[in-house]
């Protein structure tokens, strides 16, 4: 076994995202005025594949509450795994570094 390495097989993994996923929809209907109840099911959603409902929940966070910096940051994610880079970093810094004349990297 690989130090620091969480190995276990593909059956239990599903079982846990399973109970994830399920935690993350009872979160938003227990509070569906919480941006962080919606930025939560975000991840849930993109490790299981479906960056839809992921993006969905993260544009609910941020109308949500457009001050929440951890919700921009999962919009920011999510925009960064479905490709959208430019996005991403307009999401993430207010537009200010996608303006700018040199490249960020």
């Amino acid at each position: 076994m690989v130090q620091g390495a969480v190995w276990m097989d593909q059956e239990y993994a599903a079982e846990l995202w399973t109970e994830a996923m399920s935690l993350a929809e009872s979160s938003v209907r227990l509070d569906p005025r919480s941006s962080f109840a919606f930025s939560d099911s975000c991840p849930t959603a993109c490790d299981g594949g479906n960056y839809e409902a992921a993006m969905e929940a993260a544009k609910r966070a941020v109308k949500l509450n457009p001050y929440d910096m951890g919700a921009r940051g999962v919009l920011g994610i999510a925009h960064l795994v479905i490709g959208e880079h430019r996005q991403a970093i307009r999401t993430v810094f207010g537009g200010r570094a996608a303006r700018q004349q040199r490249p960020l990297i």
